[in-house]
């Protein structure tokens, strides 16, 4: 399957310039350590069209082979998609090699393991004997079994990678797993994110106020600046009129986005999915525990439902590659953009159940705060977030705010006598402040200054105590 094109390619320099250097030190006879180059990022955030953009550019360069295709309609059947994998990259190949004819003849539907292994072997024989570098570009392997992607990085990417002149640039929806050793420690991971509000308006080739006007309801993901563009612009219409059509249609187009992005998912969205991320998109991190308490409040089917059942739901929110599991935060985190897309779209079309999610946010970590001492940090500044996510402009201003803060810390970081402070919980909370990026940009929003956290923790610090802080270090693990 051929690889699709844009209507109009945004470029993306990082990761463009990357390949642009592989292959000039592949054809320039220089070595190449990291010849595997995996794209990877959300349905719809462009790696297609950037694998396609870069195929175009390359396609006619008489100095390399160039092969390129998509694997999204190989079928799920291990056997089959194995043959269904080499007829198409055979057909590709045989038009640059043109010696691939009577093996492409002899394999059929009903090949064997033998046929279709001495099969591959012809085909990794003959790519190994071309003079020029191989430039190949395999799109879509999120949609193949994970042994089919285990069988090609084994029998054809290892013994194409030792030949030393090849470059291979694959696109998935997720990180791919790599199991050799050899293969992985040659691998380039490279994430896209979301374009910027000028690419946006870039990409939609419109003024700068036009592209605002979508970026409010897309963020930047390239399938969703598609989807509205297609939707508003007639021809003849004036950029005036296209900002206010989409102005106009804000809610709609937000749920026409939502529905889009479904549409890309591999296997769909059930209605019970769609339920959770009405809930825990507007949860930065959520766990089992995150659905057990909040998600019964809005849908009564997941009353009393077991841990098993709601971790197959977190299975199948994970098949859509739309979040992932965090290390570090030891926590399930939304795609960003996604999260963003899918708040704004419940804020427009349902204002009323996104404040009460936002309420039911706000009241589940208090209650964690109060609860969870080991982890109160995290805990606090998600509660502020939520906060002021929920707040319009007017709701809250810096006493209110400050007031708040300084009533949480004196009741947590505080000995009950108010003779000791736990300095060094409140550093680490500070610290947790200080690295986020999305409060800073929330408390803008609400015309309030963007260090106030850290601010008013820093005043409390320096405030003298009777007896010092070094001698009760961890208020926060006796409260």
């Amino acid at each position: 399957m051929e690889l699709q094109r844009a209507r109009h390619f945004v470029d993306r320099p990082a990761v463009t310039g990357l390949i642009a250097q592989r292959l000039h030190d592949l054809l320039n006879s220089l070595s190449v350590p990291q010849c595997i180059i995996n794209i990877f990022g959300v349905p719809g955030i462009g790696k297609t069209a950037l694998l396609a953009e870069t195929v175009a550019i390359h396609r006619h360069d008489q100095r390399l082979t160039t092969i390129s295709f998509s694997v999204e309609k190989l079928g799920t059947e291990l056997q089959s998609a194995k043959v269904h994998f080499l007829k198409c990259f055979m057909g590709y190949a045989d038009k640059q090699t043109h010696d691939l004819g009577n093996t492409l003849e002899e394999l059929a539907e009903t090949s064997d393991e033998p046929t279709v292994n001495q099969a591959l072997q012809a085909l990794v024989a003959s790519l190994s004997s071309q003079e020029r570098p191989l430039l190949l570009v395999i799109d879509a392997w999120e949609s193949v079994p994970e042994a089919l992607f285990a069988w090609v990085e084994r029998s054809l990417l290892l013994p194409l990678m030792r030949d030393k002149h090849l470059l291979c640039i694959l696109g998935s929806q997720a990180p791919l797993r790599w199991r050799q050793f050899e293969v992985r420690r040659r691998v380039k991971t490279e994430q896209l994110t979301a374009l910027d509000l000028a690419s946006t308006a870039a990409q939609i080739s419109q003024d700068a106020k036009v592209g605002q006007a979508i970026y409010t309801i897309t963020f930047g993901h390239p399938l969703a600046n598609e989807t509205i563009y297609s939707e508003v612009m007639r021809p003849g219409m004036s950029a005036h009129e296209l900002r206010h059509l989409v102005e106009e249609r804000l809610p709609d187009l937000a749920a026409m986005v939502v529905r889009t992005i479904y549409g890309r998912v591999q296997g769909g969205v059930s209605d019970e999915l769609n339920q959770i991320f009405h809930v825990i998109a507007l949860f930065r991190e959520f766990d089992i525990h995150t659905l057990r308490t909040v998600l019964p409040q809005f849908y009564p089917a997941f009353k009393n439902r077991s841990d098993s059942a709601l971790l197959l739901s977190i299975k199948q929110l994970l098949d859509t590659r739309l979040l992932e599991w965090n290390d570090d935060s030891r926590a399930y985190q939304l795609d960003q953009t996604m999260r963003k897309i899918f708040t704004r779209a419940l804020a427009l079309g349902n204002p009323k159940h996104y404040a009460q999610i936002c309420d039911a946010a706000m009241s589940y970590y208090q209650q964690l705060i109060r609860e969870v001492p080991g982890n109160r940090n995290v805990y606090v500044v998600e509660y502020f977030y939520h906060s002021l996510y929920k707040g319009e402009p007017t709701l809250y201003n810096e006493e209110t705010i400050e007031g708040r803060l300084r009533s949480m810390i004196h009741a947590y970081y505080y000995s009950p006598d108010g003779h000791y402070r736990d300095d060094a919980e409140l550093s680490l909370l500070r610290e947790r402040f200080a690295q986020d990026t999305e409060l800073p940009l929330l408390l803008n929003s609400h015309n309030l200054k963007t260090n106030l956290f850290i601010r008013l923790i820093d005043e409390l610090r320096k405030h003298p105590l009777l007896n010092g802080s070094d001698r009760w270090p961890s208020v926060a693990a006796v409260k």
